[in-house]
């Protein structure tokens, strides 16, 4: 008596079920062996390097599994104080570096001008902060002080103020790295000045990973950054980038997500916890994915963005030098074949100066690791494309003939820093890159990717830029997804949740602070949103039908010969891709040979698929007709297009002030490409 209403309410919820799933739009397939991509010619294409281009056009998981702490919640981890000593205007300064609380250095007198404490690292290192700790001594905080480095046999103040609680933080103006670091009392006060702790400061991924393991222990800051990781990014961001119209992530990834510090590799189920799911995940919503060694062992950069700041031991130390082959080894072996895989990124920003252009012996250094890792990949993998960096530009780069190499893309990054908010400086600069994009893809025989780039809240410059990219088939992607600040950096930004203290916050503290990094907890920047969206579609694959003699228009001989109205069915020179651009023209690539159709004025207005990219004669204004049928406008001279049946052959041509009849008119047929 009492089971028929339990199935009722078991069948209601079914039904409800059922309806759920209905209602959701249907799954993709995941990736197969026909998206395999590889490099052929300039271009990338799929079917192993044998179908379509495809341009990859996306973002970069930056802050994911490499921390920067610029742009995420990493806070600031102390350095070790191994091998550190002090000393002081007073005696005891070890005291404040001895990581007991409870014991202090003293001025042993009431603070004056003129006292001093000073620490010596043991070796240069980078640092961005201080913390002064005047622990239960209350009140005996400095009340005026500098902070000085001594850099190039000088010192230089790098921070100063007044001090107001127990534990004073001292922002540097900038990253130092130095060996010696020094704070002047310039106050007074009846009270004694007293140092329980002094620790110094850098925020990257190396000594985050170091100063958790050091306060909690390996197991413990494995969790917490796991917990950071499952955070930061979700499959919903995976459900967001696509739905912007992008096609790929690139993936920063630091070397401890795979190896121990000792060198010792982690297992599978820790190494690739996060990458087999990134790969699963975006395979499903057919998101490429780019793995990018972003920090290397010893730093390939002596930048945050490398992973650890103040030092690029990767170009003078071997061990560091195989520890990066055996990465790439590992992740070879692990993705051969896998077609989600766009490419393997073999090093972020490699560069062996300390920010200055590198001589042609450094490049040549440089290079020559680069064809290590590229026969160490070649090994494992045979078929996967390889990035190779030609950073800072092309022409502190080696040409793939230099090597040997085959399919591999060369990325560049775009930042100019020092005069972003100049818009004319701006401009010049982006000019300048597509310029180089045109010459060296071309020259090389390399598909080009920009692999980051940043223009401020110049729009207009990021519209001239992706547009720019798009025509030549030149690949993309934004720095970043998201960031904590602003500044438009990321699609998503603004957060302003509490960071982590990484010397006072207990290990579930620190857990739950991180928690509040989902993306739901920034702002979306919809405006650059809305920018990179526009530049993002693939287009769609069409063969034109022209309605004077219902034949199919034709990039005759390979794209050689204008396009000509003579053929009955669609075979390959027949099929165009249709690309929607921002001001709402078309522009219309043939299969034939992957060039752009032009109006060409200087044939009369002949339409002909000729260009690599789109600039003013490649675009057309579709005019509706009726009947399912458009007419096309030409911008180059702003006639519209007829197939000419008087010419000893039917061509089209621009050279209609208006549409007259059929003639003018054409149907587009959706085609597969």
């Amino acid at each position: 008596m009492h089971k028929l209403p339990r199935l009722m309410v078991l069948l209601t919820l079914l039904s409800t079920i059922v309806a759920q799933y209905s209602a959701a739009p249907a799954a993709q397939a995941a990736f197969g062996a026909g998206d395999f991509l590889k490099a052929n010619g300039p271009t990338v294409r799929n079917n192993s390097g044998n179908g379509t281009v495809v341009t990859l056009k996306g973002t970069n998981l930056g802050g994911w599994l490499l921390q920067e702490g610029w742009m995420s919640p990493l806070g600031y981890p102390a350095l070790p104080r191994t091998n550190w000593t002090a000393s002081g205007s007073a005696a005891g300064a070890s005291a404040a570096i001895d990581g007991n609380p409870a014991t202090r250095w003293t001025s042993n007198a009431p603070q004056a001008n003129g006292q001093w404490f000073q620490v010596d690292l043991g070796a240069n290192q980078a640092v961005e902060r201080v913390t002064i700790d005047a622990g239960s001594s209350t009140g005996d905080y400095p009340r005026q002080y500098q902070v000085q480095a001594f850099i190039n046999n000088a010192w230089l103040t790098v921070g100063s103020g007044s001090g107001t609680s127990q534990v004073v933080t001292v922002q540097f103006n900038s990253t130092q790295v130095t060996r010696l670091i020094r704070v002047l009392q310039t106050g007074s006060s009846g009270s004694w000045w007293s140092i329980h702790e002094f620790n110094a400061q850098i925020a990257d991924e190396f000594n985050l990973r170091q100063a958790l393991t050091s306060r909690f222990g390996s197991s413990t800051a494995d969790s917490l950054i796991a917990g950071y990781q499952d955070t930061w990014i979700q499959a919903s961001d995976l459900d967001t980038i696509k739905a912007m119209g992008l096609n790929m992530v690139r993936v920063p990834i630091h070397w401890l997500v795979l190896m121990n510090p000792n060198g010792t590799m982690k297992s599978d189920a820790e190494a690739f916890r996060k990458l087999d799911w990134l790969i699963s995940e975006s395979s499903k919503r057919n998101l490429y994915v780019m793995l990018d060694l972003h920090g290397a062992p010893g730093a390939a950069c002596p930048w945050h963005s490398c992973g650890q700041t103040g030092t690029n031991q990767l170009w003078t130390n071997a061990t560091y030098q195989n520890w990066t082959v055996q990465i790439w080894e590992r992740l070879a072996t692990r993705y051969r074949g896998n077609p989600t895989v766009a490419a393997y990124d073999l090093l972020n920003e490699p560069l062996l100066s300390n920010g200055e252009a590198e001589t042609a012996q450094q490049i040549r250094q440089k290079f020559d690791f680069f064809d290590r890792l590229y026969d160490a990949v070649r090994a494992k993998d045979p078929d996967h494309m390889i990035v190779m960096a030609a950073f800072y530009d092309w022409y502190q780069a080696l040409s793939p003939a230099t090597y040997g190499w085959t399919n591999v893309m060369y990325q560049l990054h775009h930042y100019n820093f020092d005069t972003v908010n100049d818009w004319n400086v701006t401009n010049n600069f982006i000019q300048s890159a597509l310029d180089k994009y045109a010459t060296f893809i071309n020259d090389w025989n390399v598909p080009g990717f920009a692999g980051e780039y940043w223009f401020s809240t110049h729009y207009d410059l990021y519209e001239k830029f992706m547009s720019g990219l798009n025509a030549l088939n030149v690949s993309w992607t934004n720095w970043t997804y998201k960031v904590n600040g602003g500044g438009n950096w990321g699609f998503y930004q603004n957060n302003t949740q509490a960071i982590p203290d990484l010397l006072n916050d207990s290990a579930p503290t620190i857990a739950d602070k991180w928690s509040r990094f989902s993306t739901n907890y920034f702002q979306p920047n919809t405006q650059f949103q809305n920018t990179v969206r526009a530049y993002a579609p693939e287009g769609s694959w069409v063969a034109l039908q022209a309605g004077a003699n219902s034949n199919y228009v034709s990039a005759d001989n390979y794209g050689n010969n204008p396009l000509v109205a003579n053929r009955p069915t669609i075979q390959g020179w027949e099929k165009f891709r249709m690309i929607t651009n921002p001001d709402g023209t078309v522009s219309f690539m043939a299969m034939a040979n992957n060039k752009y159709v032009v109006a060409d004025l200087n044939q009369g207005g002949r339409l002909v698929a000729q260009s690599r990219g789109v600039l003013g004669w490649e675009k057309f204004r579709r005019v509706e007709l009726g009947n399912g049928t458009f007419g096309l406008q030409a911008m180059a001279n702003n006639k519209y297009v007829t197939t000419d049946l008087n010419s000893g052959s039917p061509v089209l041509i621009a050279n209609r002030d208006a549409i007259g009849g059929a003639w003018e008119a054409f149907t587009f047929v959706a085609t597969a490409p």
